[in-house]
């Protein structure tokens, strides 16, 4: 939901009124490319900073459950 609310408002409008990616807005294309773009990046990053940690991710096997 902080997703969405972080898009503007007519990024959402046109989204709903065009449906098709060729048909949406330079603008449009360019916020939601940024935002899968910082998505990503900052999953990766956390990936790459916790994976072998044994206070988190390294500590669990893979169902989620500690070793």
């Amino acid at each position: 939901m902080f997703i969405l609310s972080g898009l503007r408002f007519a990024v959402l409008a046109d989204i709903e009124r065009q449906r098709r990616w060729p048909k949406i807005t330079l603008d449009c294309k360019l916020m939601l490319s940024g935002t899968l773009a910082l998505i990503l990046v900052a999953w990766v990053l956390f990936a790459l900073l916790e994976w072998r940690n044994p206070a988190t991710l390294a500590g669990l096997d893979s169902t989620g459950a500690r070793i």
